[in-house]
């Protein structure tokens, strides 16, 4: 878990709750958040310490060979731990990850 020690200071939930940003001032929240806008439909999950072994051993093996970063990683296992298909566009560095579902969100339109 010490791998990802420096996320703790990040508070997702709370920038999360009402959509939005708990730095801005009274003044430039109002308006700025329609109805049914921020991440109220979803939930935050936090990588458990199995989770962050397992990216840590993935990143450290295929960081060369797949290009795989460490939070795609932590991503990739966060998303297997939960049972859910990662909806993804960087498919080509998940390949490294053979428990891993990927589902391209949508075909992207070439001009």
């Amino acid at each position: 878990m010490a791998c990802i020690a420096w996320l703790n200071g990040i508070d997702v939930a709370r920038s999360c709750g009402d959509g939005v940003d708990p730095g801005l001032s009274k003044q430039s929240r109002a308006g700025s958040s329609a109805p049914g806008t921020g991440c109220g439909a979803y939930r935050v999950a936090w990588p458990s310490a199995n989770a962050c072994d397992h990216a840590l051993q993935d990143f450290v093996y295929y960081k060369l060979s797949h290009n795989l970063g460490l939070l795609d990683a932590l991503i990739a296992h966060t998303a297997i731990e939960l049972g859910a298909p990662l909806y993804t566009f960087n498919q080509k560095h998940y390949t490294a990850i053979p428990a891993l579902t990927t589902i391209q969100p949508y075909t992207k339109m070439t001009t």
